[in-house]
């Protein structure tokens, strides 16, 4: 669902740059020797609406989602620092009995 990507990247962008100054610093403090580090965003709602598709507005509706991984960065041949981020999206549902959609 593009809007559900749209809302994962959202919250990638509003933590990459603090992630990048923090792997970077790392990198810098060990004296350019590979750097890994976890990272997560917080939880926050999504709601998958039905004028934008109806299976997953009534399969789903809402769910509170964030994202978990991991920060690299590595020497590249000239000993400079490369930045990559590994991540995934995960997104939790609670089942409930919603009257209200027939």
């Amino acid at each position: 669902m593009p809007s559900f990507n749209a809302h994962i990247e959202e919250g990638i962008r509003e933590h990459q740059a603090p992630w990048r100054d923090d792997a970077l610093a790392e990198f810098r403090r060990n004296g350019g020797q590979p750097v890994s580090m976890p990272v997560e965003t917080r939880n926050r709602d999504f709601t998958f609406t039905p004028d934008v598709n109806n299976n997953w507005f009534y399969a789903v509706g809402s769910t509170r989602s964030n994202v978990t991984g991991v920060v690299t960065v590595v020497p590249d041949e000239n000993g400079q620092p490369k930045v990559g981020l590994d991540y995934q999206a995960n997104a939790w549902d609670r089942y409930n009995w919603d009257e209200s959609k027939a």
